[in-house]
C-alpha cells in the first residue's frame, strides 16, 4: 500500500496477536491520540511476526493524519507522553509512511472523531467495539531512570524496563528507560535503543557454502554495530565483510570474549584493504582474547567496552537527570552494572538495585552510599514484577522523597 497521506504507527511489542492484546494496545494507543489531539484520524494496524530489536512480535495501532502539519505536531506530543512510550519499542517506537508501506492491506478500522468519540468499520469491531479511551494525562511527578542489563533471553532486559516504567507512567512519574550491557548482541540492542538506531537483517556465506541470516545494527553516523558474542572468528569475519559490502565505514563490533581462541588469527590471514578507509571499534568487556589480538592486526582499534557503552548511550546525561534510578541486573558482579553504580554514585543519584540472585545487601550498601534498597527479584513474569515494584520499590522511593523534603 502506497500511503497519500501521513500515517503515524505506534509499535507495541506484544506476547501475541489476539483480540484481547489488540484492545489493550488500542486503549493506550486511543488515550494518547487524544491527548495529542489527532482527532479526525482514520484507524489501521499492522503486525510484525518478529522484531529484533525486541526479541518478539510487534502489534502497530496506525493513525494516518489528512494534514503533515497535524501529524507533526501529533507526533510530537505523542513522545512527552510517559504513559504511551513506556509501552513502545525503545528502538523506533513510531513508523512512518515509508517504512508502513511494506505491511497492508490495511482495510480501515475506525476514525477518532472530532469529538474524541471513535466511530468503528466492520474490520474493527472486534479490537475497537466500546473502546471509550480517556484523554492520556502527561508525567509531571519524580523524574525516575530505569536501566537494566540482560541475560541472553531476547528482549528481557528491554522487557523488564517496560513493565517497572509502565507502573511507574501510571502513577505520574516521568521515566526514562535504557538497557546496559557487557557484550554481545545485548549491547546491540543497548546502543540501536539508546541511539535512535534500527536493526536490519543481513544475508552471510557460511563455511559450507549455504547462506543464514544475521542482525546488524544501524546506528545515526551511519554506524553498523556487529554482534561477536559466542561466535567463531569466521562468522564475524563475514559480519564485517557484508557490512563493507554494504557501504559502511564506521563499525561497532560487540563482543564478550566468548571467541574461539584457536580461530584467533584467521581474521589476519588476509586483511580486507576497506578496513584502511574505516573507523572500526570493538567493545568488549573482555580483554586479551584471540578476537581482540586479531582484529587488532586489520585496524581496529580496542576500546573499553562497558564505558564506552554506557558513554554512547549517553548514560551520565540520563541518570544525572534522573530523581531516583531503578538498576535491574542479572548478576551483580558484571561490568555493566559496576560501572553504572560507578557513575549513580558519583552523581548522587538515590538508587534501587533489583538483583536475579541473592546478594550481601549490606556490604553493597556500604560499599554504594546512593544505594536506599537491595531487591530480590528471582521470578520473570510480568505479574511478579509489577508486584514487586509496588511492594518493594514504590515505599524506597516515597521514603527518599520524604526524607529529601525533609531537609
Amino acid at each position: 500500500m502506497i500511503w497519500q497521506y501521513f500515517p503515524v504507527g505506534l509499535r507495541f511489542p506484544v506476547r501475541d496477536f489476539s483480540d484481547e492484546t489488540k484492545r489493550a494496545c488500542w486503549k493506550t494507543a486511543l488515550s494518547a491520540l487524544l491527548a495529542a489531539d489527532a482527532n479526525g484520524a482514520t484507524l489501521y494496524d499492522a503486525q510484525q511476526t518478529y522484531d529484533a530489536g525486541t526479541g518478539g512480535p510487534v502489534y502497530l495501532c496506525i493513525a494516518c493524519f489528512y494534514g503533515v502539519k497535524q501529524s507533526r505536531a501529533s507526533s510530537k506530543k505523542l513522545y512527552e507522553l510517559d504513559g504511551l512510550m513506556t509501552r513502545l519499542c525503545r528502538s523506533m517506537p513510531f513508523f512512518q509512511a515509508n517504512a508502513l508501506e511494506s505491511f497492508g492491506p490495511y482495510p480501515p478500522l475506525g476514525k477518532l472523531e472530532e469529538n474524541g468519540t471513535v466511530s468503528v468499520t466492520e474490520a474493527g469491531e472486534a479490537v475497537l467495539k466500546g473502546v471509550e479511551p480517556e484523554r492520556m494525562a502527561p508525567g509531571d511527578g519524580i523524574r525516575l531512570l530505569i536501566a537494566s542489563d540482560g541475560n541472553g533471553t531476547d528482549g528481557d532486559a528491554e522487557a523488564l524496563t517496560r513493565v517497572f516504567g509502565t507502573e511507574a507512567a501510571q502513577r505520574g512519574f516521568k521515566v526514562c528507560r535504557t538497557v546496559i550491557a557487557d557484550g554481545g548482541f545485548e549491547t546491540l540492542r543497548a546502543l540501536v535503543g539508546g541511539l535512535n538506531g534500527r536493526c536490519e537483517t543481513v544475508s552471510i556465506a557460511c563455511e559450507n557454502g549455504e547462506r543464514k541470516t544475521e542482525t546488524i545494527g544501524i546506528l545515526p553516523g551511519p554506524v553498523a554495530v556487529l554482534e561477536a558474542a559466542g561466535r567463531d572468528v569466521k562468522t564475524v569475519g563475514a559480519l564485517i565483510q557484508k557490512a563493507l559490502d554494504l557501504g559502511y565505514r564506521k563499525i561497532d563490533l560487540a563482543a564478550d570474549g566468548c571467541i574461539d581462541p584457536e580461530n584467533g588469527g584467521l581474521l589476519s590471514e588476509s586483511p580486507d584493504p576497506r578496513l584502511s578507509e574505516c573507523k572500526c571499534r570493538l567493545l568488549s568487556a573482555g580483554t586479551g582474547n584471540a578476537l581482540i589480538d586479531a582484529l587488532k592486526s586489520i585496524g581496529f582499534a580496542v576500546v573499553s567496552g562497558t564505558e564506552t557503552v554506557l558513554n554512547a548511550i549517553h548514560f551520565a546525561q540520563g541518570q544525572n537527570r534522573a530523581d531516583f534510578a531503578i538498576l535491574h541486573t542479572f548478576g551483580v558482579e558484571r561490568e555493566a552494572v559496576s560501572a553504572a553504580l560507578s557513575e549513580l554514585n558519583a552523581q548522587k543519584t538515590p538508587t534501587c538495585l533489583i538483583t536475579r540472585e541473592p546478594v550481601d545487601a549490606d556490604r553493597l550498601m556500604r560499599e554504594n552510599p546512593v544505594l536506599r534498597g537491595v531487591v530480590t527479584l528471582a521470578e520473570t513474569d510480568e505479574s511478579a514484577r509489577q508486584t514487586a515494584f509496588v511492594r518493594e520499590v514504590l515505599p524506597l522511593i516515597a521514603k527518599d522523597v520524604a526524607k529529601a523534603a525533609q531537609i
